[in-house]
């Protein structure tokens, strides 16, 4: 879907990229429960209920921590919508010749300062 020269996707492309931040979280819990999980299977092997629970507690931790860092980099990298039609150009278009420099005389002056 690449729609007319210069204008964006419209609502299609706001519509996912909204859609996909509402989602950031259910990512988050999704990872932080993961990784409450796996800190559940590390803490069994550890002897009472607090190793245990200390372990649950550091992975959900560390899995809605990194799913939080892993979602907005993808998000934030997804290009939904074109860049702008200039985007990083400077005053002059790339089409347009840059201005010829002032003639010069045999005495290496421009005709602009004699």
């Amino acid at each position: 879907m690449t729609g007319a020269p210069g204008r964006g996707w419209g609502r299609g492309g706001r519509l996912v990229r909204t859609a996909g931040w509402l989602l950031t979280p259910l990512v988050v819990w999704a990872a932080s429960f993961l990784g409450g999980w796996l800190g559940a299977l590390i803490g069994r092997t550890v002897g009472g209920f607090l190793g245990g629970g200390i372990w649950l507690l550091v992975g959900s931790l560390a899995g809605g921590t990194a799913g939080l860092i892993g979602w907005l980099r993808v998000m934030s990298r997804r290009r939904l919508l074109p860049p702008p039609p200039n985007a990083g150009s400077t005053d002059a278009p790339e089409d347009e010749p840059a201005p010829a420099p002032a003639p010069t005389t045999m005495s290496g002056r421009s005709d602009e300062t004699a």
